[in-house]
């Protein structure tokens, strides 16, 4: 079963992250990687070292380094060979009752053909985006549904002189439901563990594409109900066009095999990427609604802010420094290998992480690891212990981490490095296997 990378993280409904709605099975991610291999960090001492001699562009000691100072590559988005949307259109769909359909339907207009939409898309194959009239159901909302039970109901509603008309297979149907609906999502609850997603299903030999959207409120987050909903519309939108059939023929939704252990946390669609940098929402001007940023395999690899449109400044980020490659496991099956260091229970280990930017920074930004069970609300299963917090482009800093017990669905633990200065926040994710 290929995991649900597919669904839209609840992360805008707090100030920085969120447990992620994305998760489902990572031991089928893709027919691009490998049987999972056992790579030995050839150290039988108490502590184990990543190896600084590694080819990730090591910093010498000779002066102030470049923009940027050399780091291990950034992931990118692979494309598993799924078609994406050349000639999407947006079609909103409301049942009664729900709130914000007007703005709902002005955001719509503003966001199809935007710059903001090119930006984010384009580099993929998707083409401009078009905006349908919308539609306006008569069938209320039940007050409990499950994605089964959505994908049965867009059965009944095409055709001619259906509510939906004939079904087009270039259109993004996305179903706006009221606050008083609860959608179960492969035993996750609206609101609760997702915020919305996006799949696809079959009605009258055409691939249907579809975005559920519920009406999920304020939660206490920095953001209302409308804003929450125009985040989400934009997410599953460029989501739904990148990748329109994420089960059954999916496109841009993995990485290569270095990175796999970021399908798990945050999640490899491309707006998942973004989603928990502080300032992955926004308002541009062009649209005057609030959007989310999406990941850019362009400016990754030029070692730029990958999440555009772009926020002003310069970009800044901390990396792992890893050497091997890793066996991973996810409830027991292969997964791959990514980039690690194996780090048995209760023997410490050692990395770099190395510090860049693509310009000046006006101070130092400040440096955390953490375990990414932790910042999903789960207990912490490493001690990490830095020998300073803190640093610029070209500096690097010794991380010394000791598991604590024994990883549950995989053999290990991921581990996030969170990079802060003023109100920006960055991440990079790494794997510490057993």
């Amino acid at each position: 079963m290929r995991r649900l990378s597919a669904s839209f993280a609840l992360a805008l409904l707090v100030p920085l992250v969120a447990p992620i709605a994305c998760g489902g099975e990572i031991a089928t991610v893709s027919a691009t990687v490998a049987d999972a291999a056992s790579v030995d960090s050839g150290s039988d001492s108490s502590t184990v070292d990543a190896g600084a001699d590694a080819s990730d562009g090591a910093v010498t000691d000779s002066g102030p380094s470049p923009f940027p100072a050399a780091h291990p590559e950034a992931p990118e988005i692979l494309s598993l060979g799924g078609p994406v949307m050349t000639q999407p259109r947006f079609v909103p769909v409301f049942f009664p009752g729900t709130s914000h359909r007007d703005s709902i339907v002005a955001f719509s207009q503003k966001v199809a053909g935007s710059n903001y939409w090119t930006a984010t898309t384009a580099e993929y194959g998707v083409g401009p985006l078009t905006t349908g009239a919308p539609i306006d159901l008569a069938t209320p909302a039940p007050r409990e549904t499950s994605d089964d039970e959505i994908q049965a109901f867009l059965a009944t509603q095409f055709g001619e002189g259906a509510p939906l008309g004939v079904a087009d297979p270039n259109a993004i149907y996305a179903l706006y439901y009221p606050a008083s609906t609860l959608i179960d999502l492969q035993g996750s609850q609206s609101c609760r563990e997702f915020g919305a997603y996006h799949l696809s299903t079959r009605v009258d030999g055409v691939a249907v594409k579809y975005a559920v959207m519920p009406e999920c409120g304020g939660a206490g987050g920095p953001f209302g109900p409308l804003e929450n909903l125009t985040i989400a519309t934009s997410h599953e939108l460029i989501e739904a066009a990148t990748d329109p059939e994420p089960f059954d023929n999916p496109a841009y939704a993995s990485t290569l095999e270095d990175h796999l252990i970021w399908q798990l946390f945050p999640g490899t669609e491309v707006t998942d990427m973004c989603n928990f940098n502080t300032d992955a929402f926004y308002a541009p001007a062009e649209i005057g609604f609030f959007v989310a940023r999406s990941w850019s395999n362009e400016a990754a690899r030029a070692s730029h802010d990958p999440c555009v449109p772009a926020a002003e400044g310069s970009y800044f980020n901390s990396v792992p420094v890893f050497s091997d490659n890793v066996p991973l496991r996810y409830q027991g099956a292969s997964a791959g290998s990514p980039l690690g260091l194996r780090a048995p229970v209760g023997k410490p280990v050692t990395f770099d992480l190395a510090l860049f930017s693509d310009g000046p920074t006006d101070t130092p930004w400040d440096v955390g690891v953490y375990d990414a069970s932790q910042l999903q609300g789960g207990p912490a299963n490493i001690e990490f212990d830095l020998d300073r917090t803190s640093g610029s482009n070209g500096d690097r800093i010794k991380v010394t981490a000791t598991r604590l017990r024994k990883g549950t669905d995989i053999n290990g633990s991921e581990i996030v490095v969170v990079s802060s200065l003023g109100d920006k926040t960055r991440f990079w994710f790494g794997f510490l296997s057993e």
